[in-house]
């Protein structure tokens, strides 16, 4: 909870700049990763506890970021991936399977993040470093949970590791290689 206390302090303060189609995508499948992903750790609620508290922590961020205006534009890249987004719903709906559903859910993850880090290379986003490297070492540490686990699938390892290793890792390399000089 602390990296959305934070990334919600450099919201408020205008240090950060969230994508508008990127934290919409993940309110809204965070909310069903949530409920898929609970299903996948086979109920267990120790092991799906970060998942839900990172919904709520998108979603808090997401509400303000609307009602203070503090997202940034929306251009092409932004609709194009939610287009794909939709694609991938349609899709997941297609089945009833909570496996399938959990990978494609983790598919509309990994678009998710296109837009931000178009945004930080086109430096129409600003973003600092900490909250993403943050991040990072929590799902890495979810993820050591996870494999210490007495029992797990390997399906349990697809979220911490493609959202939260892969997906905040590519964000964080961008702003460390663009030396934070990304403003609005």
């Amino acid at each position: 909870m602390a990296v959305f206390v934070t990334y919600f302090n450099q919201v408020r303060r205008g240090l950060s700049v969230p994508n508008p189609s990127t934290w919409l995508l993940w309110t809204v499948v965070g909310v069903m990763n949530a409920a898929s992903y609970f299903l996948v750790v086979h109920g267990n609620l120790w092991q799906s506890a970060y998942v839900l508290l990172s919904t709520v922590g998108l979603i808090v961020i997401c509400v303000y970021a609307v009602v203070r205006g503090k997202f940034g534009r929306i251009g092409w890249t932004e609709i194009v991936c939610l287009a794909l987004a939709v694609v991938v719903g349609v899709l997941w709906k297609a089945t009833s399977d909570a496996v399938v559903a959990n990978l494609s859910l983790q598919l509309i993850f990994i678009i998710s993040f296109v837009p931000t880090v178009s945004g930080l290379l086109k430096r129409t986003l600003k973003e600092k470093a900490l909250p993403w490297a943050m991040g990072v070492t929590s799902y890495i540490c979810t993820v050591v949970g996870i494999l210490t686990s007495v029992s797990f699938d390997l399906t349990a390892l697809a979220y911490p590791v493609i959202n939260g290793i892969v997906g905040n890792g590519t964000v964080l390399v961008v702003i460390l290689l663009t030396g934070r000089r990304s403003e609005v």
